[in-house]
C-alpha cells in the first residue's frame, strides 16, 4: 500500500472532498491492507499515543456516512469494534495511525466518564517448577548453564525456551509429575525429553509424567498450551484435560481449558488428533477444532485460528463474543481473582486488546462502547449497567 497516498485520501475524507472515484480507492485500500492496520495500530498502543486523540468524532462520521451503505466498513460498524479494540476497528485505525491531526481538537484531551486510578498491567508472578522429588524452583533460577535434580536437567536455551532432560532411573517421586506454572502476565516455551515443544500461556499449568519419554508420553494440561509434538509412531502423545483427552503421533495444535471457563477447545494446525471423551472420539484434521461444554463433546468446526492464536501473537481476540468470553480470558493474564457480575448484558463484541495494556486501560475502553461499567475491588472486577 502507498502510506503516501492513503493518508492523503484519509485527510480529503474527513474533509468532505473526496469523489466517487477516490472514494472506492480509499475503501479497496482500506479492505486490502486489514492486518497492516491491526499492527501499524497496535503499536500506537503500546507506545501510548492513542489516548492523545478523539477517537468518538471519527467512528460517529464514518457510521453515519451514507457512501458507506453494503461496503465493509458498513458490515463491521452494528459488532461494535472498539477502543477495546482499536487495533481491528479498521475504520479507526486508519485515523490514529495515518491521520492525527485530523482528530486533534477542542477536546482532545477528554476523558473518560468514570476516572480511575492506574493499575498496572498485570501482577507481577513467578513461574513456578514443582518437581517429582519436592523440590519447588522459579524459572528464573534456570540458565543456560543447568540446574540438575536427582535426574531432572532443567537448562535456558534462549529468550523464555527451557529445555528439560528426564534421567528415571535417577529420579525420587515422592509426586506423580512434575509441574510447570506460569503466573498471570507470564508465558514460556518447554522443549520436552522428547524433542516436543509446548508453549504455555498465562495461568497455565503442565504436568510432565517422571517417566515422560521412556514408557509414555503423558501429560495433564490446565489452561491454555500450544502443543508442536514431535513424531513418535511407537509411542502416543496424550494430553488429559478437565473435559477430554487428546492422542497425537506427531502434529501440532492448541488446546484451552482454563478452570474457571464452562468450556475446553482444541484446535489442530497440523498432522491428526483424537480428542476423546468417555465412549466418543472426534477425530480432527487441519482446520478443525472441537469444544467440550459442561463435559459433552461436541461436533468439531472449523477453527479461526486468527482468536484462537492470539495469545502467542501479544493479543487477545474475540468475534461476537459476549461480555463472559472476554472477561474470561482478561482474567488469565490481568490481576483479577475474580468477575462477580451484577448485570448480565447481551452484547457482542468483535475486536482485538493489546496485552501490554493496562486492565484500567481495557475497561475504560469496554466502557465507552457499551452499557456497562466496571469497578475493581479487592481483586475482583464487578461488572455493572
Amino acid at each position: 500500500m502507498d502510506k503516501d497516498r492513503f493518508k492523503q485520501l484519509a485527510k480529503r475524507y474527513f474533509e468532505d472532498n473526496l469523489s466517487e472515484e477516490e472514494l472506492k480507492e480509499f475503501l479497496n485500500l482500506l479492505e486490502s491492507q486489514e492486518d497492516a492496520f491491526y499492527e501499524a495500530v497496535d503499536e500506537k498502543i503500546t507506545l501510548g499515543h492513542v489516548t492523545d486523540f478523539e477517537k468518538e468524532t471519527a467512528f460517529e462520521k464514518l457510521a453515519q456516512d451514507e457512501r458507506f451503505a453494503g461496503t465493509k466498513v458498513r458490515r463491521l460498524i452494528p459488532y461494535a469494534f472498539t477502543a477495546v479494540a482499536c487495533s481491528i476497528l479498521i475504520t479507526l485505525g486508519f485515523v490514529l495511525y495515518f491521520n492525527q491531526e485530523v482528530l486533534q481538537g477542542p477536546n482532545q484531551k477528554k476523558t473518560t466518564a468514570r476516572q480511575r486510578k492506574t493499575v498496572s498491567k498485570q501482577e507481577e508472578q513467578y513461574a513456578v517448577i514443582r518437581l517429582a522429588n519436592g523440590t519447588q524452583l522459579a524459572l528464573a533460577d534456570i540458565s543456560e548453564t543447568g540446574l540438575n535434580y536427582d535426574g531432572v536437567r532443567l537448562s535456558k536455551i534462549s529468550g523464555n525456551l527451557y529445555k528439560i532432560t528426564l534421567d528415571p532411573k535417577s529420579q525420587d517421586f515422592k509426586l506423580p509429575y512434575h509441574e510447570f506454572t506460569t503466573g498471570k502476565g507470564i508465558s514460556y516455551s518447554l522443549l520436552l525429553p522428547d524433542g516436543s515443544k509446548v508453549d504455555l500461556n498465562s495461568g497455565t499449568i503442565l504436568r510432565l509424567d517422571p517417566s515422560f519419554n521412556v514408557s509414555n508420553r503423558d501429560c495433564e494440561l490446565t489452561g491454555e498450551a500450544y502443543f508442536d509434538v514431535k513424531r513418535n509412531e511407537s509411542m502416543a502423545f496424550r494430553v488429559k484435560t478437565r473435559d477430554y483427552d487428546v492422542k497425537v503421533l506427531g502434529t501440532q495444535f492448541n488446546i484451552k481449558s482454563y478452570p474457571h471457563n464452562n468450556y475446553s477447545q482444541t484446535a489442530l494446525v497440523k498432522g491428526n488428533v483424537h480428542v476423546t471423551r468417555e465412549q466418543r472420539q472426534i477425530n480432527l484434521l487441519p482446520g478443525d477444532q472441537v469444544r467440550a461444554e459442561a463435559g459433552v463433546l461436541q461436533n468439531k468446526s472449523k477453527a479461526n485460528f486468527r482468536e484462537v492464536l492470539a495469545w502467542k501473537e501479544g493479543y487477545f481476540r474475540f468475534t461476537d463474543a459476549n461480555i463472559k468470553d472476554i472477561m474470561g480470558d482478561i482474567v488469565t493474564w490481568y490481576a483479577i481473582s475474580d468477575i462477580e457480575y451484577q448485570y448480565n448484558s447481551n452484547e457482542s463484541f468483535t475486536g482485538s486488546i493489546v496485552r501490554t495494556r493496562s486492565l484500567e486501560e481495557v475497561l475504560a475502553s469496554i466502557e465507552k462502547i457499551s452499557n456497562l461499567r466496571f469497578e475493581i475491588k479487592e481483586g475482583r472486577v464487578i461488572v455493572r449497567k
